[in-house]
């Protein structure tokens, strides 16, 4: 192992976008105990520091595919251990990773609101303005309206989306084909 380096076995996914005011977030899984401080000094002797991540969480394990994708089940850890999804393009987000966040009772707090579905189920926050995106991030986990609308995203998503759901919905529409 290069000595210059903290852990060259550890693989990190980072969430958020500097550029953009988010917060950076790096999710680690090293084979040492490798600290956030270390990789922070690490990553600041070769990036600005506005790319470095402020919050740093360590996990057992990240197995990311070859296209650098997470499994499943990381991907679904990281949902559970979060409080909330922020969603502020029109462009990515929905409908796989809203779904993929109800399925963990997760709610949205969003810029877009296709069809006005988390409006109307009660699955999270709209917002129109960024003074109202950083409010809701900040306020709502520790609302009393939290509880009810992480309940009512898992709820939709398994009345809706769950295998269960789909599967019996294929089921209907393949005996009505046969039936004909």
């Amino acid at each position: 192992m290069d000595s210059s380096r903290p852990d060259e076995r550890a693989t990190a996914w980072v969430a958020g976008d500097a550029e953009r005011g988010e917060t950076i977030v790096a999710y680690v899984a090293a084979d040492s105990a490798v600290g956030g401080e270390v990789l922070k000094q690490f990553l600041l002797s070769r990036l600005p520091s506005w790319q470095i991540p402020r919050k740093w969480r360590f996990v057992e394990a990240l197995q990311a595919n070859d296209r650098g994708k997470l499994s499943r089940a990381d991907l679904n850890n990281l949902f559970e251990t979060s409080g909330l999804l922020c969603c502020t393009s029109m462009l990515e987000g929905f409908p796989t990773t809203f779904l993929e966040a109800w399925s963990c009772g997760l709610p949205v707090v969003t810029t877009f609101d296709p069809d006005g579905i988390v409006a109307r189920q009660g699955l999270g926050q709209v917002v129109t303005t960024a003074d109202e995106l950083v409010a809701q991030l900040r306020a709502l986990p520790n609302t009393d309206a939290y509880p009810r609308m992480s309940r009512a995203a898992k709820s939709y998503f398994l009345e809706n989306y769950s295998v269960e759901t789909i599967s019996r919905q294929f089921r209907i529409a393949f005996e009505e084909l046969v039936a004909k």
